[in-house]
């Protein structure tokens, strides 16, 4: 820097310097309140203008840091913070500012006192994570968490200024961390709780390990007896006789305020609790507790509060509101725990209820049962002794009627049975009578007696009875129930396919099955198989009858045999019971167990119960649907549930309906089916079918019955389903509907009726009142389709006629309508026009004007119609508007104008006014309808809208120009730094050419001399020289480099880099890149070879752009070449004609090496990124070569292997035609040479000395100027005329492109005219042609050389 002289950059920053500190950067708050302060009187003692430059500068660091930092400054410590450490002393700032760290910190300074004393004796920095500090800075001692570092701040004299201290405060995530401890572990116990007491003493447990947030709680809960009041259910860090934790307390009885929570339903804090209750606890601090927060416990929105928690606030908190959220987060949990164990305790009693009535029903069952079993002995029996009377036979029709009677004795017996034994069994008094049996007979002699049944439905019966060798104890008559109701519901449900029965030894047990192919069982109702009372709806057997305890009973009767029972089905497919049953006796008790009273194969005789089961599955079967006629006795008597019902006169033959009338029956049970038909075949034609789907089908499209009689409880389709089918069809719709139903009470009757049917008729009935019923019915039918005839017949009459009616009322109407409408429709508009609207007469008198226009002008109707419409309009549009209103009505057209209105009460309007002339029916104008609309607002709106614009360009204009002075700043800077770069450039690369020719030479002249030490000595020093020059070349050439490519970003950023297309050789191009490197390349041992194809055709493109992408590629390439084993580099060329006029250059620089990963590859386009060998670099050199490349139209690629890199870009050139062959330029004659003078222009002393040496060598005479001024001086004031001048651009005083103006201006007074070459190191296009544009003849960039700048001169000289 001293050789070459300050940079003016330099300059301009020390400067800079001398300004005010504070002045130069953006200190914020504290900035401000730093250069305010009066530091001479604080304990630093010195004015802020005196600071020493370790002051300054650490000052400047903190003001500039974002983060919290303090400086503790000098021997008192004094405290000096920027913006981001205001929060941390809160209160205390700004006071606190220039204190003394004792007074600033006074609270703590036993703590950090001695850290910051370590600090400053030991120069060794020290931290701390979350330390707890007791801080006095919002009026009371707060509990603080920080985490900071303590770093000692060196002075002028290497010792201890002051130490430095970087600070994040972690109070809130310490505290938040603590709290959530508290809340994990509540949410933990509150899964395990079954009574309200156990959830408030879970919660206390919890808040007792957690005093620093809770210091004390209170859980207090509502007495179920007495809601206001409120016991204690919990407590933590108090003692339960204090005064703060009464046992019970009310909204009227309590030293907590709970009538303010109570009232609002809000958290509500009391603060005076030492007055009321002295001193409470508070963890580990010595002050107490002050305040708690009573927090009222609600369930839900709309129920009592059931309680309260009263909870501690810490003495060394503020209740904001993340505490006030901590507590109302307890809250929840708590809530939470007590709904969990009400709901529990709701489950226990509901449990409980559950039980009790299960009880109560299991007992009414039995008492029920046992209460049938007596009147149904009564009824067996005789009715068998009648049955079997040999002595004196029943005639066959009584006969016939007994044995139905028996038939539902029996079943209804059966049902009992069942009813009984479940009931036993739920009771425990069941006594199972175990005895050894052949259970292979026994099982197949039962399994038998439904073989004819079931082989008359059409199914295929399959046995299969394996012998189970060992002898299996069990209950005969419970086996026989458990055999009966499989094989009963396994025919139930199957309508086709086979029933398949197995037993099948398993060794220790053996398994009885039951498969069918029935209907099946859904999925979600297999676990439910097993319930009592359970049935699935629409199952689709043979029947709807059954009571849903059947397998719930063979259930419980397989577990008395230590038995298990499986179902597995699949819908519509068939399901599969199977039994598994234990053999031997180890599983039963002695007591239960007995020795064979006969022998165990003995089969049984058919029992009662076998013949029960068989006669209720043979009901299922189907018969083909008949009309029977059975006698019937009319005396017969019914008994009935309602002896009113009885009552039923008796119904003679003649009084009934005709005997053609058709009636169909749908009733599912046979039994009940043969007694209905019994009782109407006599009378009627009767029909039946055997559920309400068969019923519907049969009538919807075949003929019509003229009754339906239907059960109500059938399969597929049921009596109500039925009725709804038939309503809704037109066709059916008026068919009678009698219900039969075993469901008494007024209920199920209403239910019937509201259904759709004509009578409902609650079973057992009287034969009689059916007879009476259907009769009613049937006439009641034939009645209302003749009625619906005539009505029908009287509706068409009455359309007809209704018809001529309506076209006469509907004409008249219309007619009506149309003159009020006519009216109406002026009135409507003017009334809800947004506008107003006016008339005249051919006078121009104003004969009406809406409400609309009175608000608008706020005048009267009254005062409008006598002044007129326009009477109001503002003085300056009155003589227009009258003169453009008589104008059309003159010509009787179209009247328009804005003008502007004075309203009522002073204001100004903004109203358009438009009119059109009123015609009558033969278009006589009878004056003129206008309407008037304000649109004053829109106005506004328009002036707004406008000023808005205006202000949006001005805006947009002002961020316009702030964009381009920015640009222009950035620009300049670029050039700042690349022209301060290249000066001294310039003058090291020439210096350093004149060095080695100086070295050379003296090198010549000393191998010359005799051999000796000390020529031998000087060789040796010079080869060291020689190596160091050569590097200092290498950095030269790199710095250039650099600066080329920081200029060329700039102008890539800003889209200002424009290409310079001109013809150009490409090899001369690779050459001279290459030739730029010689000394790296030597230095290095790198061998760079080049194959060029041999074409007859130059191309035009850019060579500058294009040699500065081989610039960078070749310093890459020499990069990644250093450390391999064989150091090579290649440059191919190729040229591929794409079209006539152009062409495709394709160049390729390939190294040896271990290459690159895809990844560093891929960052090698990322500005200022790096690969990974390590040659140094900018990381802008692989960025702008793709940037150039594509500018030239090209593509650019890396690939790399372990081999080595391969670099290939090609760029779009044009044809020139012949190949350029550039013509050397032949030295100047030093002859001519010496003849000739040069004004060299140059403010830098260094370039001066190299130019003039340059041109001194060439015998070239020169003058020298520092400065534009000196230069026009120079040109007045010389006798002999400069040949050539080498102007500089930037220099003080006047500058290159002024002093070259003024040349020119001057040499237009004479023919002379000098030639003027720039010399600059700005490279920027703009600025090559400022200078062109001002006169100058040539540009040089520098730093250049002196083979460079003598070409240039000589060009112009030997024009000259």
């Amino acid at each position: 820097r001293a050789c070459l002289g300050p940079p003016k950059a330099l300059l301009r920053y020390n400067h800079l310097n001398t300004l005010n500190w504070m002045d130069a950067i953006d200190g914020g708050i504290m900035g401000k309140r730093i250069r305010e302060y009066d530091w001479e009187n604080s304990p630093i003692g010195i004015p802020l203008a005196k600071w020493p430059q370790s002051l300054l500068s650490t000052v400047t660091t903190v003001l500039l840091t974002r983060f919290p930092c303090l400086m503790f400054w000098g021997e008192h410590f004094v405290a000096i913070y920027n913006d981001a450490y205001i929060p941390i002393f809160s209160k205390k700032h700004p006071w606190v500012l220039g204190k003394a760290g004792n007074v600033a910190w006074s609270e703590v300074w036993d703590v950090i006192g001695p850290l910051l004393k370590g600090v400053v004796s030991g120069c060794k920095a020290t931290w701390h994570e979350n330390q707890h500090l007791a801080l006095e800075r919002n009026a009371y001692l707060e509990e603080c968490y920080f985490t900071w570092s303590y770093s000692p701040v060196l002075i002028e004299d290497q010792s201890v200024g002051g130490v430095l201290t970087i600070i994040t405060e972690t109070t809130m995530r310490v505290l938040g961390e603590r709290r959530l401890l508290n809340l994990r572990e509540m949410g933990m116990v509150t899964t395990r709780l079954q009574t309200v007491d156990d959830a408030c003493l879970s919660v206390a447990n919890v808040q007792q390990k957690h005093p620093a947030d809770v210091p004390f709680s209170l859980i207090y809960i509502s007495d179920p007896n007495n809601p206001e009041t409120f016991s204690l259910k919990g407590i933590t860090s108090l003692d339960p006789s204090s005064k703060a934790a009464p046992s019970r307390i009310s909204r009227d009885n309590s030293p907590w305020d709970i009538a303010t929570p109570l009232s609002s339903r809000q958290i509500h804090v009391q603060s005076d609790l030492v007055a009321l209750f002295g001193t409470l606890p508070s963890w580990q601090w010595p002050e107490s507790t002050t305040s708690a927060a009573i927090i009222p416990v609600y369930m839900s929105e709309k129920e009592d509060a059931i309680g309260f928690l009263i909870l501690g606030i810490s003495p060394r908190r503020e209740f904001s509101s993340d505490y006030q959220g901590f507590f109302e987060l307890i809250l929840q949990q708590f809530t939470t725990a007590l709904s969990m164990a009400q709901t529990f305790e709701q489950e226990k009693r509901r449990a409980e209820t559950l039980a009790a009535m299960d009880k109560a029903k299991t007992v009414f069952f039995n008492n029920v049962s046992h209460e049938f079993r007596t009147p149904l002995t009564l009824i067996i029996g005789p009715l068998e002794d009648s049955l079997y009377d040999q002595m004196d036979p029943l005639s066959h029709k009584q006969r016939t009627r007994q044995i139905l009677v028996h038939r539902n004795a029996l079943r209804l017996l059966k049902l009992v049975n069942t009813l009984l034994d479940f009931s036993r069994i739920e009771a425990g008094h069941v006594n199972a009578h175990f005895e050894p049996i052949d259970v292979s007979s026994l099982t197949g002699e039962l399994t038998e007696v439904f073989r004819s049944t079931i082989e008359k439905a059409g199914l295929n019966y399959v046995v299969n009875i394996d012998t189970i060798p060992e002898l299996v104890y069990l209950d005969k008559e419970m086996w026989e129930k458990i055999v009966f109701n499989l094989i009963s519901n396994a025919f139930k449900f199957t309508l086709k396919g086979s029933i398949e029965i197995s037993l099948k030894n398993q060794g220790n047990s053996f398994r009885f099955s039951v498969k069918d192919s029935g209907v099946g069982i859904p999925e979600t109702e297999l676990p439910r198989m097993f319930e009592r009372f359970h049935r699935i709806e629409g199952g689709g057997g043979r029947s709807y009858e059954g009571t849903g305890i059947g397998l719930a009973l063979t259930q419980e009767l397989i577990h008395l045999h230590k038995g298990v029972i499986q179902v597995e089905s699949v819908k519509d497919q068939g399901t599969t019971f199977h039994v598994e049953m234990p053999t031997g006796i180890s599983h039963l008790t002695e007591k239960n167990t007995k020795k064979a009273e006969s022998n165990p194969s003995e089969i049984p005789k058919k029992s009662k119960l076998g013949i029960a089961f068989v006669e209720e599955a043979s009901r299922w079967l189907p018969q083909s649907p008949a009309r029977e006629h059975v006698q019937v006795e009319t005396q017969v008597q019914v008994e009935v549930e309602n002896p009113e019902k009885a009552q039923v006169n008796e119904i003679s033959t003649g009084s009934l309906a005709p005997g053609n009338r058709r009636i169909l029956l749908a009733e599912d049970n046979v039994d009940m089916r043969e007694y209905v038909l019994s009782i109407l075949s006599e009378n009627w034609i009767v029909d039946w079918v055997s559920d309400g789907l068969q019923a519907y089908q049969s009538i919807k499209d075949g003929q019509l019955p003229d009754l339906i009689l239907s059960d109500v409880m059938m399969p597929n389709m049921d009596g109500f389903q039925l009725v709804q089918a038939v309503r809704t069809n037109p066709r059916l719709k008026l068919i009678p509907i009698i219900l039969l139903s075993a469901r008494a009470g007024e209920e199920a009757k209403i239910e019937g009726l509201k259904s759709g049917a004509d009578d409902y008729l609650v079973k057992p009935f009287a034969a009689k009142e059916l007879v009476a019923r259907v009769n009613t019915h049937l006439e009641l039918g034939r009645l209302r389709l003749q009625l619906d005839k005539q009505v029908e017949e009287r509706t068409k009459e009455l359309m007809v006629t209704n018809q001529n009616l309506q076209v006469e009322i509907q004409e008249r109407r219309l007619a009506e309508k149309l003159l009020r409408r006519s009216e109406e429709r002026y009135k409507t508009l003017t009334t809800v026009a947004p506008a107003g609207i006016f008339h005249t007469d051919l006078d121009d008198r104003t004969t009406f004007v809406n409400s609309r226009w009175c608000h608008v002008s706020g005048f009267s109707m009254e005062k409008i119609l006598e002044e007129g419409w326009s009477a109001h309009v503002e003085e300056e549009y009155k003589e227009p508007l009258e003169l453009l209103w008589r104008l059309c009505r003159q010509e009787q057209r179209v009247f328009n104008l804005e003008f502007k209105y004075v309203r009522a009460n002073g204001d100004l309007l903004w109203i358009l006014g438009h009119a059109v002339p009123d015609k009558d029916k033969d278009g006589n104008i009878q004056g003129y309808v206008g309407t008037l609309v304000d649109f004053t607002e829109r106005k506004r709106l328009e002036r707004e809208r406008l000023e808005a614009i205006e202000l949006a360009e001005e805006n947009q204009q002002k961020r316009a120009q702030d964009a381009e002075d920015h640009r222009r700043s950035q620009e300049f800077f670029t050039d700042l730094i690349c022209h301060e770069i290249r000066n001294p450039l310039n003058g090291i690369q020439n210096n350093l050419d004149f060095l080695l020719e100086c070295t050379a030479s003296r090198n010549f002249k000393l191998k010359s001399l005799p051999k000796g030490p000390t020529v031998d000595e000087i060789l040796s020093t010079q080869s060291q020289e020689r190596e160091s020059m050569d590097a200092i070349r290498i950095c030269a050439n790199y710095q250039k480099l650099v600066t080329d490519d920081v200029l060329v970003i700039s102008r890539l950023r800003s889209n200002q880099l424009k290409l310079n297309e001109v013809a150009f050789d490409p090899k001369t191009a690779i050459n001279s890149v290459i030739k730029v490197f010689d000394t790296q390349i030597a230095s290095k041992g790198i061998a760079v070879y080049t194959y060029f194809p041999s074409f007859d055709t130059s191309l035009i493109g850019d060579p500058d752009r294009l040699r500065q992408v081989l610039t960078n590629l070749m310093s890459s390439s020499c990069g990644l070449v250093e450390h391999a084993p064989v150091k090579k580099i290649v440059f191919q060329l190729e040229i591929m004609s794409t079209s006539q006029v152009e062409s495709e250059l394709r160049i390729s620089v390939s190294t040896t090496g271990s290459g690159m990963t895809q990844e560093e590859i891929a960052n090698l386009f990322t500005r200022f990124s790096q690969g990974t060998y390590q040659f140094g670099g900018s990381g802008l050199g692989l960025c702008i070569c793709k940037s150039l490349i594509e500018l030239m139209g090209g593509i650019f690629e890396i690939t790399s292997s372990t081999e080595g890199t391969i670099f290939k870009f090609s760029i779009k050139c044009s044809k020139v035609g012949a190949q350029v062959v550039e013509q050397p330029i032949l030295p100047l004659l030093p002859s001519f040479a010496s003849n000739l003078l040069v004004l060299v222009v140059e403010d830098n002393v260094v370039n001066q000395k190299v130019v003039q040496r340059h041109l001194t060598k060439a015998s070239i005479r020169c003058e020298i100027a520092n400065n534009g001024v000196q230069a026009l001086n120079a040109l007045q004031k010389t006798t002999v005329p400069f040949d050539l001048i080498l102007m500089d651009i930037e220099m003080p005083e006047m500058n290159g492109l002024e002093a070259t103006r003024l040349i020119r201006l001057k040499e237009l007074q004479s023919e002379i005219k000098i030639p003027i070459i720039g010399l600059s190191g700005n490279a920027r296009q703009e600025h090559v042609e400022a200078a062109l544009a001002v006169g100058m003849n040539e540009y040089i960039i520098k730093p250049y050389t002196r083979e460079n700048l003598l070409n240039v001169i000589t060009k112009y000289l030997r024009d000259t």
